[in-house]
């Protein structure tokens, strides 16, 4: 139990804006309060804005507070959205079939 909470403080404590890849695992169906666009290539996903789920809450990437507005979205459950088309990107974000989703976010300079 110690070990789950030292890893939670790890994990809750990195920022894209200090150069850190920030790992935010998702539920499997969203909303996720975030509305993302293609990166400068048309792949991956950036972050565009970010909007607040129906009950008024934030999202789990808005929550964490270590992603940042331009952040991209570039890979998932160990899969590389490098050269992957921005709609191929949002279907996996969107199905729901996909149980576990960890996202990885990248401030965009670092990208």
């Amino acid at each position: 139990r110690v070990g789950f909470l030292v890893f939670a403080m790890l994990t809750e404590s990195r920022d894209t804006a200090a150069g850190d890849v920030v790992e935010i695992p998702l539920p499997a169906a969203g909303p996720y309060g975030v509305i993302f666009i293609p990166d400068t290539s048309g792949c991956a996903a950036a972050i565009r804005s970010f909007d607040r789920l129906p009950n008024g809450t934030f999202g789990p990437i808005q929550r964490h507070g270590g992603v940042h507005y331009g952040d991209i979205l570039f890979e998932m459950n160990d899969r590389s959205f490098l050269n992957t088309p921005h709609n191929d990107v949002m279907r996996i974000i969107n199905d729901k079939n996909l149980l576990k989703k960890n996202a990885k976010f990248i401030n965009a300079k670092e990208y």
